[in-house]
């Protein structure tokens, strides 16, 4: 009985040296999985931290490229629209060359900075004044209703095939820093863009009129956006193919010319 005695001491004493064994062994495991999961969501949260951090950075670049052919001015207003998820209003003014073919580059030009920047960046109006000369459009109701409207960023194409040979192109220019003066009285943050209108074949008087336009914008300070570089040369009888017969303005093909010419600029091309 004593030796049964004995033996059944030693069993439950190896049972125990074995139980706490086990025991701490399992602390020691809980102790070791619970540090890994701290590690871990340290490492997580380091993680989102690093790819906000990453996500800022591609923004701003991407930000700096699209926006490195705009003036200063532009730029930065550009960019402070996409940090503050506000809209910039576009007013494209100038004749009825704009509203011309199934689609008018104004809706192209819409598209691709919709597709550059994501929509909601630029929201783009355009005002056709169709064959008014430029001395009676910059008095039109309409024109008023622009300017009330305090658009961040005005393109113009002054009417130049419109006035022509009826008004003369000092008079022209002068409606422009009428219209310029008008608009930034009202918004003393605007943009202001120039542009000719569409090119034709061998222009003559024409041809003076958009130089004289392009020395104005360099005189003053004014983004001249020379959409010519981008169709064929207007020696060339192929420009033909990209204007309408009566060449008061671009066909489907000449919007797409002119379209992209516009959104290269927009978007650092």
């Amino acid at each position: 009985m004593k030796r049964f005695l004995y033996i059944m001491a030693i069993l439950l004493s190896i049972g125990a040296i074995v139980f706490g064994h086990i025991h701490w062994k399992m602390k020691i495991n809980d102790s070791i999985v619970s540090a890994n999961d701290e590690v871990i969501e340290e490492n997580e949260e380091v993680t989102a931290e690093q790819i906000e951090g990453e996500q800022r950075e591609d923004q701003q670049v991407n930000l700096a490229d699209l926006t490195q052919n705009l003036e200063e001015k532009a730029a930065i207003i550009v960019k402070d629209a996409v940090a503050s998820g506000e809209t910039l209003d576009v007013a494209i003014i100038g004749s009825g060359a704009q509203t011309k073919g199934e689609q008018p580059w104004p809706e192209l030009v819409q598209a691709g900075l919709d597709h550059a920047y994501g929509e909601g960046v630029f929201s783009i109006q355009n005002h056709s004044f169709g064959d008014e000369f430029s001395i009676y459009a910059i008095r039109k109701d309409e024109m008023y209703s622009i300017i009330d409207d305090q658009p961040d960023i005005v393109i113009l194409e002054p009417f130049l095939l419109n006035d022509n040979v009826d008004i003369n192109i000092d008079d022209t220019i002068d409606s422009i820093r009428i219209l310029k003066r008008q608009l930034t009285k009202a918004n003393e943050n605007i943009v202001f863009m120039v542009q000719p209108p569409h090119p034709i074949f061998e222009p003559t008087l024409y041809a003076t009129q958009v130089d004289r336009l392009e020395q104005y914008a360099e005189e003053e300070g004014v983004t001249y956006l020379n959409h010519w570089e981008n169709w064929p040369s207007v020696s060339d009888e192929e420009i033909k193919n990209y204007v309408l017969e009566d060449i008061s303005g671009p066909n489907d093909e000449g919007n797409q010319l002119w379209a992209e010419y516009i959104v290269n600029y927009f978007t650092g091309k």
